[in-house]
């Protein structure tokens, strides 16, 4: 990446982490924008002690980062002489978002297993039937929502849609993988959605694959609240979905 801005600074990041198998995520806009403010004062001070002529300035830097050297023999030359500035730019950043990492809570940040790192959402899907009409489609639909807008900024390729009907209890019907989203793309008609379900609210498609149907295993979610039509899984629900995820993608 030649051009270094806050707008990408998470990318390159990412990139960096994943050349180390690991696995970036985070559990709420706050803690996404936090990371990104972190990690770009990181990239900043980094450049401070390139281009400062101030010893002491060198030292304590060198300092911070040296005793993490992994193997790495720094003294006061080699620190800068034996990395090319890019080499040691990306030490210095994974050594800081690894250190963010620890200090606010691992695994809520960074995953050594790309499993682990996946997000299980709670998708809401009335009484199943406009879900089954356009299930041959792998499509689903919601309509602009604060939740949603959360979902957008943190979804991302392979995460779980787990898919919840309002009786029995928020009973979990179905899984599936998600691919991405956009605008809508089919009408009403064409998807099989009911106008009276409030289809014609839904402006955005969640497109799937690997759908699986577990209707008949009564997975009840006991979750409640019919306004939040997408949600994070958490402790809240009274079964643990990753880990009968784990269990029944390979039946």
């Amino acid at each position: 990446m030649d051009n270094i801005t806050k707008t990408n600074i998470l990318t390159y990041i990412t990139i960096i982490l994943f050349e180390s198998e690991y696995h970036i995520r985070f559990n709420s806009t706050i803690v996404k924008n936090h990371f990104i403010n972190y990690i770009w004062k990181s990239y900043k001070e980094h450049n401070k002690f390139v281009n400062t002529k101030n010893i002491r300035e060198k030292v304590l830097y060198k300092e911070k980062y040296a005793c993490c050297s992994q193997g790495y023999e720094f003294d006061d030359n080699s620190f800068e002489e034996g990395l090319s500035y890019t080499e040691l730019l990306n030490w210095c950043l994974f050594i800081d978002a690894c250190e963010y990492s620890f200090r606010h809570g691992l695994p809520y940040i960074i995953f050594a297993d790309k499993n682990d790192s996946k997000i299980h959402w709670l998708l809401r899907i009335g009484n199943s039937d406009n879900f089954n009409n356009s299930s041959k489609f792998n499509i689903w639909g919601v309509k602009q929502t604060t939740s949603v807008k959360n979902f957008e900024n943190l979804v991302q390729e392979g995460d779980i849609l787990w898919f919840i009907v309002s009786k029995n209890n928020g009973q979990a019907v179905a899984f599936a993988e998600y691919v991405n989203h956009n605008e809508r793309t089919k009408t009403d008609e064409e998807l099989g959605w009911k106008v009276e379900n409030n289809s014609s609210n839904w402006t955005i498609e969640i497109n799937y694959k690997h759908l699986k149907n577990v209707e008949n295993k009564n997975y009840s979610t006991h979750i409640i609240g019919q306004n939040v039509n997408v949600r994070q899984y958490n402790n809240k629900c009274t079964i643990n979905l990753p880990q009968i995820y784990e269990t029944e993608k390979y039946i």
